[in-house]
């Protein structure tokens, strides 16, 4: 039984011409931080679909597998992006996120940024919702269209820095 209390996320980043993937973990305080373990596929991979599904899948297996977090919050961003500071790597990249619940179903959804508070994402684009049987490339195709939905939705609703 893992010690990671549901739902388990994983959070994907898309920008600089990759995907960036990170898991969600629950530090030993009672919050939420993100593991060490980071992911990049590029946009240009083969089988970019499948390959998105499979790296989620691994990423939620692995925080069922992982132990409680003692390290300090980590700054992911800075191993897989040009931008060394948050803000600037927040507004060149879209959030997408799955979610794996207790009873196995899953929750593929892209997050809007947040207008008010710079580097923040509040609210919800798109939402796929999957079976507890879904495959790699179901969630992989899931990932890509709330990406795309968040792409047209930005096109349509320009940010202002």
């Amino acid at each position: 039984m893992s010690v990671q209390s549901y739902p388990w996320t994983v959070r994907i980043y898309k920008g600089e011409g990759r995907f960036l993937i990170v898991e969600e973990v629950e530090h030993r305080a009672g919050y939420n931080t993100y593991s060490d373990k980071i992911t990049i596929v590029s946009e240009a991979e083969d089988n970019l679909v499948a390959k998105l599904g499979n790296e989620a899948l691994l990423g939620l297996k692995s925080i069922g597998d992982s132990p409680l977090y003692i390290g300090k919050p980590n700054d992911f961003w800075k191993n897989g992006s040009k931008y060394k500071g948050y803000i600037t790597f927040w507004k060149h990249n879209n959030l997408a996120s799955v979610r794996l619940y207790q009873n196995q179903s899953y929750e593929v959804y892209s997050s809007e940024k947040c207008r008010e508070k710079k580097g923040g994402y509040n609210g919800c684009i798109k939402s796929i919702n999957l079976s507890a049987n879904a495959t790699a490339e179901e969630i992989g195709n899931a990932i890509i269209d709330v990406f795309k939905a968040a792409e047209e939705y930005y096109e349509r609703n320009p940010m202002e820095y």
